[in-house]
């Protein structure tokens, strides 16, 4: 998905969860990746778990905290059988995959 520069509201992810539904309607389990030393991290993904759970969708979270940790991450993601990723934006999730 492109064209969100920044996270408005408390509803944004949520809302990115329901577009990835609609785009794959028999997704059931979503990996999402997340930054353990962001101090938000409560505030962006205990409403994607809410709408997680609304949505009927299963939500594995995977914490990582430098990008030395992917590779254990992505182990995890694939073991978990999960069928997509989520990410948030954080300065080490951006700057990852560089």
């Amino acid at each position: 998905m492109t064209g969100i520069t920044a996270e408005a509201a408390l509803e944004t992810n949520g809302k990115r969860l329901q577009i990835l539904k609609d785009i794959v309607p028999d997704l059931r389990r979503v990996a999402g990746l997340r930054d353990i030393d962001t101090r938000q991290w409560g505030f962006e993904w205990t409403p994607l778990d809410q709408a997680a759970h609304d949505l009927g969708r299963t939500l594995a979270l995977v914490d990582i905290k430098s990008a030395d940790d992917l590779e254990g991450a992505f182990a995890r993601m694939k073991k978990s059988e999960a069928e997509a990723l989520f990410v948030t934006r954080t300065n080490l999730t951006f700057n990852a995959g560089k």
